[in-house]
């Protein structure tokens, strides 16, 4: 695996640390009780299972934080595949440029366009 795409696999392993530990804590601060009893019970659920367990049961707030760690485990996923760094679309390589301003990112630059220009 190039340097490059090592630095964005620890970059993507530190942001999904990061999220987990943010969505807890803003779980635990909440000031709706529903939503610490929710922060007890994500703890007992795996990682791998918290995208989900989410999905139906948070306020707006977390939502952001919530597709965010979804788009960063699919890339982390990705790296065990072998597929990252590969369009979903196309299969072609998409470009360190944009893999740098997201490392998260699905599409190289022309599929993105055809993909916002059907939406």
């Amino acid at each position: 695996m190039s340097h490059s795409l090592m630095l964005f696999k620890h970059r993507l392993i530190d942001e999904v640390k990061r999220l987990r530990i943010e969505l807890l804590k803003e779980l635990n601060q909440s000031e709706h009780h529903f939503e610490r009893e929710l922060s007890l019970k994500l703890q007992t659920y795996p990682y791998s299972k918290w995208v989900e367990f989410l999905q139906n049961k948070i306020y707006p707030t977390l939502s952001e934080k919530v597709v965010r760690l979804d788009k960063v485990e699919a890339a982390l996923c990705q790296f065990e595949q072998g597929v990252y760094g590969i369009c979903a679309d196309c299969e072609e390589s998409i470009s360190l440029c944009k893999l740098e301003n997201d490392p998260t990112e699905q599409r190289c630059k022309p599929c993105a366009i055809k993909s916002a220009v059907r939406l």
